[in-house]
């Protein structure tokens, strides 16, 4: 497994936590992100408020769509807003699954704060 592949930091921006994906997603890599979504998601319940910063992903397989909806389903579980940041690439593979279709995929982190984009679900 290749973690130098993949990068990601936790933060905080003001009430909500951004998750910064870096790299490649994909099988190899799926555990990592995988499991730091889990903490994100762990994180960020009393903020109510998620980013998923996919805007640094070189790479995007069926593996990121299965984390992406991991995440969407604990989200919505526990009522936290998620909204994830996507280049076009990514936000067309996305928008061809049911899960991009629930997600409100934005252009950028400004987009995501300010509630400017389109919402896809």
């Amino acid at each position: 497994m290749d973690l130098d592949a993949l990068r990601v930091r936790i933060g905080r921006v003001g009430n909500a936590f951004v998750m910064q994906v870096i790299g490649e997603v994909d099988i190899s890599t799926r555990p990592l992100l995988t499991s730091a979504l889990l903490d994100a998601c762990g994180l960020v319940v009393p903020s109510r408020s998620l980013v998923l910063d996919l805007s640094g992903v070189t790479h995007f397989g069926a593996a990121g769509i299965d984390a992406v909806e991991l995440a969407e389903r604990w989200c919505r579980a526990e009522r936290i807003t998620l909204n994830v940041v996507v280049t076009p690439r990514i936000g067309f593979v996305l928008g061809l699954t049911d899960v991009g279709r629930r997600l409100r995929l934005v252009d950028s982190l400004v987009d995501a704060f300010h509630g400017n984009g389109e919402a896809t679900g």
